[in-house]
């Protein structure tokens, strides 16, 4: 969406995993967006994506977000519901916190449709097809393995890692309002 909203002018490094890429980025003072989303969807949404264990996904989350949480003030933090919800909230968060000419100018509800539209067609297989399970965007068939994954993530088996998990969702989502 960003790139939809504001052209060409920036360069975007995005979808990166790795808590020493962003370091990086703090330290050659480049603005960085960091999302937070609620661990459960993204343990959720990841262990449907790529099957890995459930175990070692929330490890990975946790394992990220404290490495981060060093850093947490030079970051941008932006929950998943600010940026699916209100981008112009996103844009004017990075407007306060590195000075640049970040456009406001754009509708939120037909960025999100070219974004959708985008992520289809970035993801459409040669036969047409597109794989809901690593989609990038709502899927009705995500929802109903969603669901069953949510009792399983409940149980006291990760109860522990879950509120490590939570502990650093609510450090970082805290400063995002």
């Amino acid at each position: 969406m960003f790139q939809l909203t504001q052209g060409d002018k920036f360069k975007l490094q995005s979808r990166t995993h790795n808590p020493l890429c962003i370091i990086r980025a703090i330290r050659l003072n480049k603005p960085v967006i960091l999302l937070i989303r609620e661990p459960e969807d993204v343990i959720i949404s990841w262990h449907i994506a790529t099957q890995e264990s459930i175990v070692k996904i929330i490890a990975d989350y946790v394992a990220f977000y404290d490495i981060l949480s060093k850093h947490k003030d030079q970051l941008i933090t932006v929950t998943f519901e600010e940026l699916i919800g209100d981008f112009h909230k996103v844009i004017y968060k990075l407007n306060n916190k590195s000075p640049g000419e970040y456009r406001l100018d754009f509708d939120h509800s037909q960025m999100a449709i070219k974004t959708f539209r985008e992520i289809d067609n970035q993801t459409r297989k040669p036969d047409g097809t597109i794989n809901e399970n690593t989609v990038a965007r709502p899927s009705l068939d995500r929802d109903i393995q969603k669901s069953k994954l949510k009792s399983e993530i409940d149980s006291p088996q990760y109860h522990r890692a879950m509120m490590k998990a939570h502990g650093l969702y609510h450090k970082f989502s805290s400063d995002s309002e």
